[in-house]
């Protein structure tokens, strides 16, 4: 076997493996709804139906998207309230459930009258390892490539 086909039997099966993004054991999904008192009532389940219950929950203002002005957990059935107050912050206000991955993160827009029901939305977490992964094959194919092209002494319009 030459030292060609060798690196390109190795390499495929690492670059199809790089390229895999990562699966979640349980997508989430949260349902919610404006009672009639203003707050915003909240659900949360797995993917299965079963409650996503006791997950993390973090609060933060409008002004501040990196501290929390409340961190605590749902209940055990997956719910959670949420009622800025009469004098509350207006603007977009994070409500993140869960951690990076498995879980949700709301953004609640809440203006003089209360919170825009109409507007709620979702944000999808961000997750930082998949850039990571990429860099990483991407430079280990790059440095088998020139491995490949000292050992066989050849320049590139030479392969092929």
């Amino acid at each position: 076997m030459s030292i060609k086909s060798f690196l390109l039997t190795a390499l495929i099966p690492l670059a199809t493996l790089g390229m895999a993004r990562p699966a979640l054991a349980h997508n989430v999904e949260t349902n919610y709804i404006l009672s009639d008192d203003a707050a915003l009532e909240v659900q949360v389940l797995y993917s299965d139906g079963e409650p996503f219950g006791d997950a993390p929950i973090a609060i933060y203002s409008p002004d501040d998207f990196e501290t929390p002005i409340y961190e605590g957990t749902i209940n055990e059935e997956g719910r959670f309230s949420f009622y800025p107050g009469e004098d509350a912050e207006t603007g977009e206000w994070k409500v993140k459930i869960g951690e990076l991955g498995h879980g949700d993160i709301l953004l609640v827009p809440v203006d003089e009258e209360g919170i825009d029901i109409d507007l709620v939305g979702h944000a999808a977490p961000v997750q930082q390892d998949d850039n990571l992964t990429y860099w990483a094959v991407g430079l280990a194919l790059l440095s088998a490539g020139a491995t490949a092209r000292i050992m066989t002494g050849r320049k590139p319009a030479d392969v092929g």
